[in-house]
């Protein structure tokens, strides 16, 4: 706060770069610190961070020698919270909205009470995939959950689905989805690369498909719910709208791509 304001000296050399872990082991981190304007500097630790509590203690000095105050900086680092699933007792039609850290079916469904769980994809011989409770775990042709189906899932109580979905993450490792579309009736999950939660117009989610009509399960009231499409005048505002983590029956008048 007392530095001269004409001062244009504004490269530094960071002398202390130390990183203290929630167990206390102290590691130089400043050989690994990276920068390209001696101005501003970033560290990338080489695995992952330990949670818990971290001090960051920092000292540098420009060119001239003049050194500033040892700084001490705390974070934590903390589990990433899970993402939930709402879920009623009875048949629930629900989709992932991004791919599971751990797609194993057991992994993703862990209350014992889910009884059945369904998904139809017709690539496969006879369209269904089930897996159902049997000695305390599911089991069937239905082995793994993703984003790009939907599911029917069973249950005798309301406890919600909770599931861990890595960040989003970007680069030459990441393809956005896609998902084959056929001719007639599909059960289609309604996903988002960002893993957001809250509604999405139904003629910008299957904008690039030829769609009549889509169909969605209200578990509450046990009711089908119909989604239609814009009058016809142009305004995606007129159209229905769908849930993001449900599923859906749509029904294309020819096979396509849905990219979410």
């Amino acid at each position: 706060e007392d530095e001269y304001g004409f001062d244009g000296h504004k490269t530094v050399t960071v002398t202390v770069a130390e990183l203290t872990d929630p167990a206390g082991t102290m590691t130089d981190i400043k050989a690994s610190l990276i920068t390209s304007d001696n101005i501003s500097f970033y560290y990338k630790p080489t695995a992952d961070l330990s949670l818990g509590q971290y001090s960051l203690k920092l000292k540098g000095e420009d060119e001239n020698a003049n050194a500033s105050a040892e700084t001490t900086i705390k974070f934590t680092v903390k589990e990433k919270s899970k993402t939930t699933i709402a879920m009623d007792a009875g048949w629930n039609l629900i989709s992932i909205p991004a791919n599971p850290a751990d797609g194993a079916i057991n992994s993703v469904i862990t209350n014992t009470e889910v009884t059945t769980v369904l998904t139809y994809d017709p690539s496969v011989p006879g369209g269904w995939l089930t897996a159902v409770r049997d000695g305390g775990v599911l089991t069937g042709t239905l082995t793994t959950m993703d984003a790009s189906h939907a599911y029917w899932v069973y249950q005798e109580d309301g406890d919600d689905i909770k599931t861990l979905i890595p960040a989003t993450t970007a680069g030459v490792q990441s393809v956005p989805p896609a998902i084959n579309v056929v001719k007639g009736w599909n059960l289609l999950p309604v996903a988002s690369m960002n893993n957001s939660t809250g509604t999405v117009k139904a003629d910008t989610y299957l904008a690039n498909l030829d769609w009549v009509k889509a169909k969605g399960w209200n578990s509450t009231t046990e009711l089908w719910v119909d989604v239609i499409s814009d009058t016809g005048d142009g305004n995606l505002a007129d159209g229905d709208d769908m849930t993001i983590g449900k599923g859906y029956w749509v029904f294309a008048n020819k096979a396509g791509t849905l990219i979410p």
